[in-house]
């Protein structure tokens, strides 16, 4: 025996359908992400801070792991920069900060390090 599938059924389930697409794609002002490991909330905030120019970074020291070198910053996507004006403020392991930086021109300093580009620092944020 042969079940039919009639047209009010049929039109019951697309629209259920289209409900749980429509309450499933629903955008929030709040985004949970995880960072290095940790739960942060991305809010107006991030959008505000990258609108600026800032980037998402992470402090690491780096001294005893890799020769030569010391306190380097840790950017999404695992980039490495070698920074060569950090303050003694943040030089703190694993401290998630915003970042403003600017890459020094070729040739005007050598790294013994090489972990990654060599940056003057302008701005940090503490996040």
């Amino acid at each position: 025996m042969k079940s039919k599938i009639t047209r009010s059924s049929l039109y019951m389930m697309l629209g259920l359908i289209c409900v749980l697409l429509i309450t499933a794609c629903h955008r929030k002002s709040h985004v949970e992400a995880v960072d290095a490991g940790q739960r942060t909330t991305m809010s107006k905030d991030t959008a505000d801070y990258r609108s600026q120019g800032y980037v998402i970074a992470t402090i690491r020291n780096q001294s005893g792991k890799l020769d030569g070198c010391g306190w380097v910053i840790e950017l999404e996507g695992d980039k490495w920069l070698e920074p060569i004006n950090l303050d003694e403020v943040y030089r703190v392991d694993a401290k998630n900060i915003w970042l403003k930086y600017t890459p020094v021109r070729d040739g005007q300093m050598a790294s013994i390090c090489m972990i990654g580009e060599m940056v003057t620092v302008d701005d940090i944020k503490e996040r």
